[in-house]
């Protein structure tokens, strides 16, 4: 399995929590990338088995860098043709989302 863990860290709590989860899908055989959001830039979900994204709630929201790269990603799949609204799953595909409250 191939994963990706994507996060965004202020405090240094949520870094925490995904480096948990690395080690966790990596002492389970998944080949593993760890990167904050903002070297995500490049990053194809589509390329891996699972994408997990994590990050600490902000009155119940994801923090503005979190929300702007998530919109550009989405934005850029619609553009694309690779999402649609109401698409199917993708065969083999898994996400997770972590939140992290202090």
């Amino acid at each position: 399995m191939d994963a990706a863990v994507i996060y965004w860290s202020k405090t240094g709590n949520t870094e925490k929590a995904a480096r948990a989860i690395r080690d966790g899908l990596a002492a389970e055989g998944a080949t593993v990338h760890l990167v904050t959001v903002e070297e995500a830039e490049a990053i194809d979900f589509f390329a891996y088995d699972l994408v997990c994204v994590g990050f600490p709630a902000y009155s119940w929201s994801p923090p503005p860098p979190v929300l702007t790269w998530l919109k550009g990603k989405h934005r850029d799949y619609v553009r694309e043709g690779r999402i649609k609204v109401s698409c199917p799953e993708v065969a083999g595909k898994q996400a997770l989302v972590f939140v992290t409250y202090s």
